[in-house]
């Protein structure tokens, strides 16, 4: 099975910048040492401080649906409509050969 590269975008809710900010490192730490991933980075958009994206990589989708199953992914989705605009946004890519 081939390798998955995905993004998975937040928006942070009007005064959940901070809070949002701390589950987000606690969720890059806590993920990156998890069986088949590749990497898991954080980052900020350049425009806008309020708006974070995971840049995921995972060896399969087995290694993906696990991740989805952790207590920290299964928290921050409980807590989605509290701290982000919009919810959660998941976009997935490949290579073009």
């Amino acid at each position: 099975m081939s390798e998955i590269h995905m993004l998975a975008r937040f928006e942070a809710a009007s005064g959940k910048r901070d809070v949002l900010v701390e589950r987000l490192k606690a969720m890059e730490v806590a993920t990156q040492g998890e069986a088949g991933c590749l990497y898991y980075n954080l980052n900020v958009d350049r425009d806008n401080p309020n708006i974070f994206y995971f840049r995921e990589g995972w060896s399969d989708l087995s290694a993906l649906a696990k991740h989805d199953l952790t207590p920290h992914v299964t928290a921050i989705r409980e807590a989605e409509k509290e701290l982000t605009v919009n919810g959660i946004s998941v976009c997935f890519m490949h290579s073009i050969e």
